[in-house]
């Protein structure tokens, strides 16, 4: 989809990337410095997010998280410097990671289970915290 992504240029070093075809409406920011450019957050990950960068920059790009919900960090498998706030969930273990995380049936039994289980708890819904199971953490 070529025409995923709309660009607003704020002046000629700072854009916004947002993709308006998605309900989220997401808005991503990029800040083209002298040496480096910085990609605040990376988006849905629907369309490939760096095909437009690569338009807006000549730069090597440091994409950081403002945090590490889905429409966040969709796009940064493109970006092997990405960042996230160490508090974020162990955004270290689990943001760089995702390019190497191996899912194996066993793990996503255990989830299905969780969610299971906070559904018949009442406590599968926004906001109702973070939940801890030792190999992973739900945040809702």
């Amino acid at each position: 989809m070529n025409d995923w992504f709309t660009v607003d240029a704020i002046d000629k070093d700072t854009f916004v990337i947002s993709e308006y075809r998605h309900w989220e409406e997401t808005h991503c920011y990029l800040l083209n410095g002298t040496q480096r450019s910085l990609l605040i957050d990376t988006g849905l990950g629907i369309c490939d997010i760096s095909q437009v960068t690569v338009k807006l920059t000549d730069r090597p790009i440091t994409a950081v998280a403002t945090h590490v919900h889905w429409d966040h960090i969709g796009g940064h498998k493109y970006y092997p410097d990405f960042y996230a706030h160490e508090r974020e969930l162990g955004a270290r273990r689990i943001c760089p990671g995702h390019h190497s995380l191996a899912v194996t049936p066993e793990l996503v039994i255990q989830v299905r289970d969780v969610f299971r289980q906070l559904k018949e708890e009442g406590k599968l819904c926004h906001g109702s915290g973070m939940f801890d199971y030792g190999d992973f953490a739900v945040l809702l």
